[in-house]
């Protein structure tokens, strides 16, 4: 698999993870022609709903766990069964609200974390970009979603208060855990936050101010590449998500829209310097 897989996450809820993965795909796909996969992981199951996709006729990531970790009623399915196109251009692994029993039915078993990168190294469909949405928890499926792959990118938008910057501080503490705890496991992850994205930002209050500063004094820190583009506080995102719409399909030239357009391209740079550093 040569895709490049970005985990969006946070231990935060209400740090706009979703309207990340939704707008950063489809900017992906229209500024810069480039094929996209995104994989609902949350059983909130947002993204799936917000991509207008009804999950009660059709598979989803669910039936994946349940044939991949052997279930003895699970009907065998792959990745390439279950993908959907989106009226936003990207394809869609959809989530729905039975992955919220994944913890109860299989945690136990250790090799369960790597169930999403089984199945993603047998998908026949190829993708420049894999992007996965997580819930706000370190449950098994955003484990999984880690492990997707050895070289999976971190991106962590937060909110400038106390408990976005608490969010980050303790998901790097658990990143540092899971290092040391898997760091013998073959093909395992850096468990590294790749960049921090600052998001529903007001940046004429002092308050936001004050916590900017400080996330960029902890990225600095802790070695993490804190985004120069923000995404700002505007009624056009909730609009967008009311219409099920894209913010570049809804209003092209709002200041969200432009505000992910920038960030994606800084994150291509990004990744363009990221891949210069590692030859």
């Amino acid at each position: 698999m040569n895709s490049k897989v970005i985990v969006v996450h946070n231990l935060k809820g209400g740090v706009a993870k979703t309207t990340t993965v939704i707008q950063m795909a489809t900017a992906l796909v229209k500024f810069h022609s480039k094929k996209v996969l995104v994989i609902d992981c949350d059983p909130q199951f947002n993204t799936t709903f917000t991509c207008g996709v009804d999950t009660n006729e059709i598979r989803t990531l669910w039936d994946i766990f349940e044939y991949y970790t052997g279930q003895e009623d699970a009907e065998e399915v792959t990745m390439d069964d279950i993908i959907v196109p989106t009226k936003d251009g990207f394809d869609l692994v959809p989530g729905d609200l039975e992955l919220v029993g994944a913890d109860d039915d299989y945690m136990g078993v250790s090799d369960n974390i790597k169930t999403l990168n089984k199945a993603l190294r047998d998908m026949k469909k190829e993708y420049d970009y894999i992007i996965i949405d997580t819930p706000p928890s370190l449950s098994l499926m955003v484990k999984n979603a880690y492990f997707a792959s050895p070289n999976s990118q971190i991106i962590c938008p937060t909110t400038l208060d106390v408990y976005g910057y608490q969010g980050l501080d303790s998901l790097q503490k658990r990143l540092d855990h899971f290092a040391k705890k898997y760091r013998m496991t073959e093909n395992h992850p850096d468990f590294k936050i790749t960049g921090i994205l600052r998001t529903i930002v007001e940046s004429n209050t002092k308050n936001d101010q004050t916590y900017s500063e400080g996330i960029e004094y902890f990225a600095n820190e802790n070695n993490i590449y804190c985004f120069k583009e923000i995404i700002h506080k505007t009624t056009q995102v909730k609009r967008a998500q009311n219409e099920m719409q894209n913010l570049f399909d809804y209003k092209a030239d709002s200041t969200a829209a432009m505000d992910y357009k920038y960030f994606v391209k800084e994150l291509l740079d990004l990744e363009k310097k990221l891949d210069k550093d590692v030859r």
